[in-house]
């Protein structure tokens, strides 16, 4: 396994039985990458051997209406989201971030992050 890999396999631990419409269902992980979801579609996190992160949208025209019939984002706010997904230089800055999925996962997952920084120090 990649850094990739295990940092995303560890990521995936976290959201164990915590996502889905109604929650209670697992991330999905494909390799280095995680997918999230809920009610909206689903957001993509690829985790890189370097620790940094590039999030995408695995169906970006379900993610552009989204954004636009049930977050309110304009047409020209949602082709910007979409043409311009985060990155993150590092996995920590996500953990640190303002995305949603993430803002309490350092805290309810320290054990996983302290094994995270661990794979990070390789």
């Amino acid at each position: 396994m990649t850094k990739g890999e295990i940092i995303a396999a560890l990521v995936a631990l976290g959201f164990k039985g915590n996502v889905g419409p109604c929650g209670g269902e697992d991330p999905k992980l494909d390799a280095n990458e995680v997918v999230l979801f809920s009610q909206l579609p689903e957001c993509g996190y690829r985790f890189n051997d370097d620790g940094s992160v590039d999030c995408f949208f695995p169906n970006e025209d379900s993610m552009y209406n989204s954004l636009i019939y049930d977050i309110g984002y304009s047409e020209e706010e949602a082709q910007e989201e979409i043409d311009n997904p985060g990155h993150y230089d590092s996995v920590i800055d996500l953990f640190g971030s303002d995305d949603g999925w993430f803002l309490y996962f350092a805290q309810d997952n320290p054990k996983i992050v302290e094994a995270i920084k661990a794979v990070l120090a390789i």
